[in-house]
């Protein structure tokens, strides 16, 4: 296929045309170091043909282009499967560290390009595609293009026949299904190991659920056992309480003073009953007097030796009851002591229950933090995952996008609706 030559397009006669090529040849040519043998002008075979769905691709017949590379293999599901499956050996951080290795083929057995799923990359060759950069000048070209004879010219030996061209047409296709559903293969990863993490998600919550419960739970029944209010009152009932019992032994204490006086009271009764008589004058004057007086000696003898043993009664009687002031002052102290002991005792128990809370809300917040740290590690790492996978699924987009671009889109229906085959001007 030839330019046409027709009003208002530009084109050269074959003698203009070879002449332009000399100049061109030339201009660049060291003349100390390189000579001109020959000049010929040689046919260039190019080989047009189906590419991905309303794009062609052209394929160089001498093979001096070629695409030459590497793309994005699919991620290794069934290890990634076989990770997740594994969680009663590992913990949760290490499967994901472990994932992340295998994600950037930094685990053992990984490489960087091979054939096989263990590696990271792919090999890529279209032998004889042409680049972008020469398909756009192609392009500009193909409108203007018409069959004519090349019987002036000499075409080079074409290596590609049709149905090569077609097995490489099918490759070139291939590679860019292959990269697109590699995309999709990453992107299946991310619910892969999101369904797992939302379970591991799920059961981290349901346990700092319970974790809150349960402490809050013991923090409130031990605010139960006193609180500053029931140790007020409960101090206000214990001094009630020993204030009763004071009272109660103050009583016990009068009741065993007044026998001290109820004993001294019947021995005054008694000697008053024997005095009766002698304060009786009516009676003692209807005796002799002479007669009276040993009776009257003899009782003042009685009341006199019984004077004395009553103060001597009354002394003895006078020391119990010292013994009762100092029993009064004993159950003061003692009641005085009882009320320091048991507030003492609340005042402890009181430590105690707040001493206990504290420990409890501290052991909460260490275990809650700890699983907030870890549900945390977890949400990281996931991102990690998801921000590689999601480099990988750019990748292969991008890769499959690039390859796409080594095509050119189909413009005239006409042209494009069969294999043909051109050349190209090549001059040597």
């Amino acid at each position: 296929m030839f330019l046409k030559r027709k009003k208002g397009l530009f084109s050269l006669d074959e003698n203009a045309e070879m002449a332009l090529a000399f100049y061109l040849l030339i201009k660049e040519l060291d003349k100390n170091k390189e000579n001109i043998l020959s000049f010929s002008r040689l046919l260039w075979p190019l080989l047009c043909i189906q590419g991905v769905i309303q794009t062609h691709i052209i394929l160089d017949g001498i093979a001096i282009f070629a695409k030459k590379g590497k793309f994005t293999n699919p991620p290794r599901q069934p290890l990634i499967g076989h990770i997740l499956r594994n969680v009663d050996e590992r913990s949760e951080i290490e499967l994901l560290e472990r994932i992340i290795d295998v994600l950037t083929y930094k685990d053992a057995g990984a490489e960087e390009i091979g054939i096989g799923e263990e590696s990271e990359f792919k090999t890529l060759e279209v032998r004889g595609l042409v680049n972008p950069e020469h398909l756009q000048s192609i392009l500009k070209f193909i409108p203007h293009l018409e069959y004519l004879p090349i019987i002036k010219y000499v075409p080079l030996d074409t290596t590609l026949s049709t149905e090569i061209a077609l097995d490489l047409s099918e490759k070139y296709r291939s590679y860019i299904e292959t990269m697109k559903g590699n995309a999709y293969r990453w992107e299946s990863q991310i619910k892969l190991i999101g369904d797992d993490i939302n379970k591991w998600m799920t059961n981290l919550n349901v346990e700092l659920k319970d974790l809150d419960l349960r402490f809050s739970s013991q923090i409130a029944k031990t605010k139960e056992i006193i609180d500053d209010d029931q140790l007020k009152k409960q101090i206000e009932l214990e001094h009630d309480k020993i204030d009763q019992w004071n009272v109660n032994e103050k009583k016990n204490l009068i009741e065993n003073i007044s026998v001290l006086f109820k004993t001294a009271e019947r021995h005054l009764q008694e000697i008053i009953k024997k005095n009766k008589f002698f304060s009786d004058d009516d009676s003692l004057k209807s005796k002799i007097f002479t007669d009276l007086i040993p009776q009257f000696e003899n009782h003042f003898a009685y009341i006199k030796d019984e004077g004395h043993k009553f103060i001597t009664l009354v002394e003895s009687l006078y020391q119990k009851f010292n013994e009762f002031k100092d029993q009064a002052k004993k159950v003061d102290s003692e009641a005085t002591t009882k009320l320091e002991n048991i507030t003492k005792e609340l005042g402890k128990k009181l430590e105690d229950r707040n001493t206990q809370i504290s420990e409890f809300k501290k052991e909460k917040e260490e275990k809650l933090s700890k699983l907030n740290e870890f549900k945390t590690k977890i949400e990281d790492l996931f991102n990690t995952i998801n921000e590689i996978i999601k480099k990988k699924i750019d990748n292969c987009q991008l890769e499959a996008d690039n390859l796409t671009s080594w095509s050119i889109k189909d413009t005239e229906d006409e042209l494009f609706s069969k294999l043909f085959n051109g050349f190209t001007c090549l001059f040597i």
